[in-house]
Order: C-alpha cells, then structure tokens, then sequence
C-alpha cells in the first residue's frame, strides 16, 4: 500500500511540476500550430528528448517524401562501409557519366573522369546536398546498401531506394515507356510498379541515358513543358512525391537517436556523421530561430510541394532533442510559409528544453 501511494505521489508532482507543464505546453503549441496549417500543407512531426526519453508525434508513421533527406541514410551507409573496412575516407571514386545529375551542388559541372576523395564527397554531399556526389557514393556502395542498412535497424516504414539521376530522369518521362507520359500518368504507372519493377525501370532509364551530357539534362528540365501543359504545380507535386524516397517522422527520429546514441557507426565514424551534419550550409529551418551559439546538426530536403528537416539540436551541454518535421502537398505559393513552421517548431522547444533541463 506504502509503495502504491508513494508512485501516486511521485506521478503527481511529476505531472504537476513547473517542467513538465513547460513540455506538455511546447507540444500543445506544436499541434496547434500544424493543425492551423491544414488545407495548405500537411505537417508531420517526431520529438524526442534523448536525456530523458520526452517524446510526442504527430502523423508517425505516414509516408513523406525525403527528398535531400535520404542522403542522411545514405551518409550513414557509407560510413557503415568504413567501419567494415570495404573502403576509407580516403579513398578516390571517380565520377563516371552516371553519377552525373543536374540540381544541387557544383560536381555536376565537373568532368567524368575526375577523382575525389570519400570524405570530400561526404562533405559536398551533406554540407551543399550535392546530387552529383550522393549519387557516385550510392553508386559505390550499391543500391540496395541503404535499405539494408534501415531493415537492419528496425526501420521499416521508410524506402530509401532511388538516387538523384534516375529519379529525375524518370520524372522528366526519360525512359522508353513513359514517353509523352505527362506527370500524373507517370506517378500512377510508378506507383502500380513493385519493387522489383521499379528496380529494373532504374536499371534501364540510366542504360537508356548512359551518353547523357549534364548540357544535355539541364535543357531537358528547362524544357519540360509537358509538365506544364497537364496541371502545372499540381502536376509537378505529384510526380515529385511519386518519384522520391520516403520515410516516416518515428523511423527518423530512430535513425537520428541511434546514430547520436553510437548504435549505428563506432564512435569515430559517429563523430565524422556528426561533423558532416554540423557543415550543413542551409539553415534557416531547425536552427533559422535559434541562437546562434545553439548546436545543430541536421540535414534538409526540398522538392516541389515538401519541405524537410530533420537534426539533433543541443539544448546544453547535458541536454539534446532529435527534431523531424516532414511537410508534403504544400499549396502553391506557400513553401515559405512551411519552412517558417519548421523553425517556429524548433524554437518552441528549444525555449521549452534549455530553461527547463
């Protein structure tokens, strides 16, 4: 009876007590927020206070669209690799044709043939979402390394599957069978396919472009005006999300919670995850509000109708909270307004975590 009443006791003061009001009340404000949002975009969010083990969720475990995001796995994948000792960070990988891919980062203006170092391709992969480097790393470690490597983890409701080159190729309606295919058509056709079928579609839309210049993948996309003719933004937002990775907000903030926690990567491998994530050079959403002196390491993504985020932030030295904030089907014009939602986020538990804890 004694121990009945003194956890009564305990649950109350808990439960009564100026932080956990200040926690209950950080969590009360995110929903709010993300349900004023709906009709414009749909937020997901995952929390977790590594310390103590706080967490809320909303949407868990709906399906988002990575986009830049995925290369967070896929940095985690390489690195796995190093701790193995199939390569080092030091080790040259030279660029061939099909690594090449327009979008983020310089490397795509680089000459097939050229050799940088793993590390350097980390770094311009994390730090500038370079698609040209996260796709000769992917390509050098193989395609499935990635979905191993979640499945092993117990990350089952996240497929990271598809680098940058094909995607993109696919979605520009690049390959034999999709051709004159505007983007609705495409994501339905992609969205029927199995694993198996996409996987050969992959194979064949890079052998299909193989002598493709990145001149050449550049003037496609500026002429894609078949996109335009059959819905435009709507159009566009569609095949985007048909055509991307995907993950959860829970299976992130695992994979982030683990890493931080030296479950993924031996502590070196862990510290150099840690220092790629720091260099991110993005960062008007988790750290847009925060102080600057605040400790971030996070890695974004953005396709046309999603914008993500998804770090650790550093609320004191003894204090970290892993943060994902997935927003997908945002409306027209308002892709501002959900990345501003991020950093609202991030900043209302940060003055929530740092005075408290």
């Amino acid at each position: 009876m004694k121990k009945k009443v003194s956890f009564l006791i305990c649950l109350f003061l808990l439960l009564y007590s100026p932080v956990f009001a200040s926690f209950k009340s950080a969590e009360s404000y995110v929903r709010k927020l993300v349900d004023s949002k709906k009709g414009r975009m749909d937020i997901g969010v995952g929390f977790k206070h590594i310390e103590s083990g706080n967490a809320f969720f909303i949407n868990p475990d709906a399906k988002y669209p990575l986009a830049s995001v995925f290369k967070l796995p896929l940095m985690i994948a390489v690195l796995k690799s190093v701790d193995e000792g199939k390569m080092t960070l030091k080790d040259s990988v030279t660029l061939e044709t099909s690594d090449f891919c327009i979008g983020s980062g310089d490397l795509q203006y680089a000459s097939p043939g050229n050799s940088y170092s793993v590390s350097h391709l980390l770094y311009e992969m994390i730090a500038v979402s370079d698609n040209t480097a996260a796709d000769a790393l992917w390509n050098e470690i193989g395609y499935g390394t990635c979905g191993a490597l979640l499945k092993n983890n117990g990350i089952l409701n996240s497929d990271v599957y598809i680098a940058n080159r094909p995607s993109w190729l696919l979605s520009l309606a690049q390959y034999g069978e999709f051709k004159d295919f505007d983007g609705f058509k495409i994501a339905k056709v992609w969205k029927a396919m199995n694993y198996e079928e996409r996987m050969k579609a992959i194979e064949k839309v890079l052998f299909e472009n193989r002598n493709l210049t990145i001149r050449e993948f550049q003037e496609i996309e500026d002429s894609s005006a078949f996109r335009q003719k059959a819905g435009g933004y709507k159009s566009d937002v569609v095949v985007a999300e048909a055509l991307d990775n995907l993950g959860s907000p829970r299976d992130f903030v695992s994979i982030l919670d683990l890493l931080y926690n030296r479950k993924l990567l031996s502590d070196q491998m862990t510290v150099k995850a840690l220092w790629y994530l720091s260099k991110v050079k993005f960062n008007s959403r988790i750290p847009g509000k925060l102080p600057r002196n605040v400790k971030v390491w996070h890695k974004t993504g953005t396709i046309t109708g999603s914008v993500n985020d998804a770090g650790i932030i550093e609320f004191s030295p003894k204090s970290h909270g892993v943060l994902v904030v997935f927003v997908r089907n945002i409306s027209e014009g308002c892709q501002a307004e959900a990345s501003d939602a991020i950093s609202d986020i991030a900043f209302r538990l940060y003055e929530s975590y740092s005075t408290n804890l």
